[in-house]
Order: structure tokens, then C-alpha cells, then sequence
């Protein structure tokens, strides 16, 4: 399961929660981990994407 957490007065990202239990209330410290937030923004820069995940159109990088 994963759940967004969301700051409620400004509407940014906070954190990405991911679980593996049904309920994650019962949930202990083993099958959890999240991804922090700690920049948001715009940008035109082309990202840095790993040699798996890179495309045809990507070959000259």
C-alpha cells in the first residue's frame, strides 16, 4: 500500500509511505519505508535517468 502525505495548508508533497500490510495502523518497522520530500519546483533540465530506463531518444546522452 502506499499513501501520499500531504501538507494540508500548502497542498505540497511531504512524503511517499510504502507498507506491505493490509492496515497499516498494525504495521511494525519491518515491510515500511518512505521517501522524504525535501525539494519541489519546476524545472526544463532533462533528468538523469538511469542506463535501464533510458530510451532510444536517449542514446547520445
Amino acid at each position: 500500500m502506499d499513501r501520499l502525505v500531504v501538507d494540508a495548508d500548502t497542498g505540497l508533497p511531504l512524503a511517499l509511505e510504502h507498507t506491505n500490510a493490509p492496515d497499516p495502523s498494525r504495521q511494525g518497522a519491518a515491510g515500511f519505508s518512505y521517501e522524504a520530500v525535501t525539494k519541489t519546483g519546476w524545472t526544463d533540465n532533462m533528468p538523469d535517468l538511469p542506463v535501464n530506463r533510458r530510451g532510444p531518444e536517449d542514446a547520445a546522452s
